[in-house]
């Protein structure tokens, strides 16, 4: 027995999978990070090696999400400017230390690999979230799009 969707439940089924590829996004990014350096970046510490992670996570999760600086930072209980600090501290690091331009490197590597397998079920689906939409509202998509716009598009600057 298929369970029918309704209507007026859309708008909030569409801001929850978002919600959800945010999160699985990020923890993807994480996960990698931690993987190949072998230290949890959740950990509030200044250790030189969970440094470096942070900053190899926040530069790849600037690189390969739409996210802010803040959002990036729940996910590791870092705020914005932690953030921001990692990102512009990642490149003259990247520059200077064969260590942490490897681990980048390995970091790039795993998550481009990830990334070229998941191209076809991303597409798919995209196409199932607009097929959605076309059930919407003007005043649903509206919303839909103001929070779309609020939680998803980043603010760099």
């Amino acid at each position: 027995m298929e369970t029918q969707v309704k209507e007026e439940n859309i708008p909030s089924m569409i801001l929850q999978e978002l919600n959800y590829r945010k999160t699985q996004e990020l923890t993807s990014i994480m996960s990698v990070v931690c993987r190949v350096t072998g230290q949890d970046i959740t950990k509030n510490t200044r250790v030189r090696k969970v440094a470096d992670a942070v900053k190899i996570y926040s530069k790849m999760a600037r690189r390969f999400t739409p996210y802010s600086y803040e959002q990036i930072g729940t996910l590791i209980n870092r705020n914005h400017a932690t953030i921001m600090h990692a990102v512009n501290c990642y490149e003259p690091l990247y520059k200077m230390d064969h260590d942490f331009r490897y681990l980048a490197n390995a970091c790039i590597q795993t998550i481009n690999d990830a990334n070229s397998k998941e191209d076809l079920p991303k597409d798919l689906e995209i196409e199932k979230i607009m097929n959605m939409l076309e059930l919407c509202t003007t005043e649903e998509l509206k919303k839909i799009h103001k929070s779309i716009y609020r939680n998803y598009i980043p603010t760099h600057g």
